[in-house]
């Protein structure tokens, strides 16, 4: 039974800004691990200075008063805050042209979140004209003042190219400087980078300190290259115990190659119990996400199962996506089951395929 490996691809850009698009690719073997960074445009958290969103409309008059008499003073925290309300519609009309003025304000005396903030909106075009040359200006000075998001964003231009020179080096510096901030998309992208020994020295300890980091945060895709590398002894020693952790971790978050490789380990008893059950269960939530091996593995199952009904059902949806050894299982299949209980079969991989397209 073939392991699969879930990969994520680059993808779908707001000209240089770049929001994320994963693609999942299902036909790498389970010697392979994510070479590819995650892009994505990560919206910031609202500044703790701004803190809950839940408040009565007395409070926001309240803080509204407050921040009105702190921006006229030229309090940088309080044009921010301001420009916070106006943007999200907290105690006044919504108004992201005010909101644009405020942060420009506060961003010209150096506030890095009011900088990164006006970048996004230049970026949008949202309340100011959309303008790219001022977008990078503002998002540079929030990176060079330690924002994390701005610099994890910069990584990210270096890596792909956008709008400047391509320089894997550079993205990893800036990567680096994020990560240290606890940033968790930059820890996992310093993983790849280091497992793969791109822009830097292949060293797989090192990349497995970053997926750690990532992985603690919660990062399937970190989780689940923490499952690969245990699984292959790669950079840790090989624990298959480790392996299943990471690998559960990850598909109990919906991780589509961990959840095929977790199922893989149950179905062989690879460092667990051989459990079927268990094995289809994660199969099943793999092949429902669109995972073909795992449609293919279910047909597998089922035949070991001695249930030809299931077998044929998941071998033909499995067929109908291209897999080349579920075509070849129904032509074995066909040999041992009559032609009421293929058509019947067929009827069910066609009801299963209405209710699981896109």
């Amino acid at each position: 039974m073939k392991k699969y490996v879930f990969t994520s691809s680059l993808i779908v850009l707001l000209l240089i800004i770049i929001i994320i698009v994963l693609k999942k690719d299902f036909n790498l073997a389970a010697s392979s691990i994510h070479k590819e960074s995650e892009v994505v445009l990560v919206k910031s958290n609202l500044d703790n200075l701004y803190s809950s969103l839940e408040k009565t409309t007395d409070e926001y008059k309240t803080q509204l008063k407050r921040y009105r008499a702190g921006a006229t003073l030229e309090d940088s925290i309080a044009q921010y805050n301001l420009g916070l309300m106006y943007d999200l519609g907290h105690g006044v009309i919504q108004n992201s042209k005010e909101a644009a003025k405020w942060y420009r304000l506060a961003a010209g005396q150096g506030h890095s979140q009011a900088q990164y903030k006006l970048s996004l909106m230049y970026y949008e075009g949202d309340g100011v004209p959309l303008d790219y040359v001022e977008a990078v200006k503002w998002h540079r000075k929030a990176a060079e003042q330690g924002h994390s998001l701005a610099q994890y964003s910069w990584g990210v231009m270096y890596e792909n190219g956008l709008g400047i020179k391509q320089d894997y080096k550079e993205a990893i510096r800036w990567y680096h400087k994020a990560a240290e901030q606890g940033h968790a998309l930059a820890q996992y992208n310093l993983g790849v980078h280091y497992f793969s020994g791109n822009g830097c020295p292949q060293n797989s300890k090192e990349a497995l300190k970053w997926y750690l980091k990532a992985a603690e945060q919660g990062s399937a895709m970190a989780q689940h290259n923490l499952g690969v590398m245990h699984y292959r002894g790669e950079g840790v020693t090989q624990s298959y115990k480790e392996a299943l952790k990471w690998y559960l971790r990850a598909a109990e978050q919906g991780d589509v190659g961990s959840q095929n490789n977790l199922a893989n380990m149950y179905a062989e008893g690879t460092g667990v119990n051989q459990d079927y059950g268990d094995a289809v269960k994660w199969y099943l939530r793999a092949a429902e996400q669109g995972c073909i091996a795992s449609q293919h593995n279910l047909g597998v199952m089922y035949v070991k199962m001695q249930d030809y009904l299931q077998a044929y059902m998941f071998f033909d949806i499995a067929a109908t996506n291209g897999y080349y050894t579920a075509t070849e299982n129904l032509k074995k299949m066909s040999g041992k089951m009559a032609s009421e209980q293929i058509a019947e079969a067929q009827k069910m991989a066609e009801k299963w395929r209405r209710e699981h397209s896109p």
